[in-house]
């Protein structure tokens, strides 16, 4: 015999659509974010960030502060993940800093990932209202990680 359940009362959505920082054509990506928020979206995702400057230009070009943006956040594995996002995933850019400090981890890649998604959470704080953390690896314990490493307070 089959039940229904009932809701407790209707739920309810919020559409969001994706926002590259660091696409390689940075005004058609501005007017695909204004398309988007006039079809109704009610906040903005970027794309996995690397690059801390391309955030703050499209942030700073976007010139409508009351649009929620959430910072996406794919921590790094090893240097060989890092290649691969580099060149194999169309609008991943990732800046020759990272790339370096991820060849130099050797071993310590897992945990050197993390400490750059900490740094790009914390310098992104106040610029975005959110950030939406994903693991390559599907670990949860990453994740656990990254979010003890930063402050206990809003994004």
């Amino acid at each position: 015999m089959h039940m229904a359940s009932r809701l407790g009362k209707p739920t309810s959505f919020f559409i969001g659509a994706r926002l590259n920082p660091t696409s390689e054509d940075p005004e058609q990506e501005l007017a695909d974010a204004y398309r988007k928020l006039a079809a109704g979206a009610s906040f903005l995702l970027t794309a996995p960030v690397y690059d801390l400057e391309a955030l703050v230009a499209v942030l700073d070009a976007l010139k409508n502060p009351t649009i929620p943006v959430l910072l996406g956040v794919l921590p790094l594995r090893d240097f060989n993940h890092t290649e691969f996002l580099r060149h194999e995933v169309p609008g991943i850019q990732i800046p020759d800093a990272i790339v370096q400090r991820m060849r130099d981890s050797g071993e310590r890649g897992v945990e050197t990932g993390i400490e750059i998604a900490a740094e790009l959470i914390e310098a992104a704080r106040g610029r975005v209202q959110g950030a939406v953390l994903t693991s390559a690896s599907g670990s949860v314990i990453e994740m656990l990680q990254l979010l003890e490493r930063l402050p206990a307070r809003g994004v």
